[in-house]
């Protein structure tokens, strides 16, 4: 029996679907086959978190900051093996290499910001190139530009830029916000305000939308890293009065003018000791410091009790205020 001109045409269409099938399942197969590695992690986007405090915008144009503000924002000299030691204690299979350690230092030296702040920004955005917590392949790719510098989506700028320029973005970053706000002694609120909007800048590139995980990272780096400086407080002072003299000075002034900066409650600390305690840590490791060097550097017997609080409220550790010489 010869099949309809319709039963012919239900046949073609049938074929003609088994065909368009077997050739989308040939163009999609190598898909499938394709490690989710091949592109290298993002990290997840990270919402921000409403603070309720005022936040500065950003100066329009940065210099390297002048003196006058937090001693513990602004670069403090200290030697290469110090900063290198905390790096081999925490990320001790960083694809970062002394050259590249020394280079962040030169470039948080040239803009006046804190070589421990930008070590807090490298944790942040990059885990410190650390192929244990980000990936072999993703830390050698962001090697490139490890504070992710220009990096977003529609970005004009170059990606593979060095370390150098990467952390002199940063650097420039940093520099703008802290001179948003006036020079001095900074209360309470104007650490929280500082800390929300480089945050939000930084994250977000916008001040009014902080990410609260990035302050957190980079505020527990800090006190990491002063607390390896205050670990080797010795050297450090040894570094500074042999290459730095001009330094002593401007290290006393800035930590007393810091430490009567944090004259609040007890309760604020510890309401606030993981961006505090940052702040603190910085303070007695360098309080040490200068003792050291003049022998003869104290702190006022309220400000020991200041920071005597803070250790009660679990900000640092209590070694550190044991090298801190005492007021009469």
């Amino acid at each position: 029996m010869i099949p309809s001109a319709e039963e012919l045409l239900r046949q073609d269409m049938r074929l003609a679907r088994r065909i368009l099938a077997a050739f989308l399942a040939l163009i999609m197969l190598p898909w499938m086959f394709l490690q989710s590695s091949w592109s290298f992690p993002r990290y997840p986007v990270r919402e921000p978190v409403p603070m309720d405090v005022p936040v500065a915008e950003p100066a329009p144009a940065a210099e390297p900051v002048p003196q006058g503000y937090p001693v513990t924002l602004t670069w403090t000299p200290v030697p290469l093996s110090v900063l290198w030691d905390w790096v081999q204690r925490n990320y001790p299979d960083t694809v970062l290499t002394p050259a590249d350690i020394a280079a962040i230092d030169a470039v948080a030296h040239k803009w006046n910001v804190s070589t421990e702040l930008l070590f807090g920004i490298l944790v942040a955005e990059q885990g410190f190139l650390s192929p244990s917590r980000v990936g072999l392949q993703h830390a050698l790719e962001f090697h490139a530009n490890p504070f992710d510098y220009g990096v977003y989506p529609g970005s004009p700028f170059p990606f593979a830029i060095g370390v150098e320029k990467s952390a002199e973005g940063a650097a420039s970053i940093v520099a703008r916000t802290i001179e948003a706000y006036p020079a001095g002694n900074w209360d309470q609120t104007t650490w929280l305000s500082f800390w929300a909007a480089l945050s939000g800048v930084y994250v977000n590139g916008d001040v009014h939308k902080p990410a609260t995980s990035w302050i957190k990272n980079v505020a527990t780096t800090m006190r990491q890293v002063w607390q390896t400086i205050n670990d080797h407080a010795d050297e450090v002072a040894q570094h500074i009065k042999q290459s730095y003299p001009s330094f002593v000075q401007q290290l006393a002034n800035g930590i007393q003018g810091l430490s009567q900066s944090l004259g609040v409650a007890k309760k604020w600390i510890q309401d606030h000791k993981g961006l505090i305690g940052a702040v603190i840590i910085g303070a007695l490791a360098i309080t040490a410091i200068v003792g050291l060097i003049t022998g003869q550097f104290e702190l006022t017997a309220g400000s020991v009790d200041l920071l005597e609080q803070a250790i009660e409220a679990g900000a640092l550790a209590a070694p550190a205020l044991n090298a801190m010489p005492k007021a009469a």
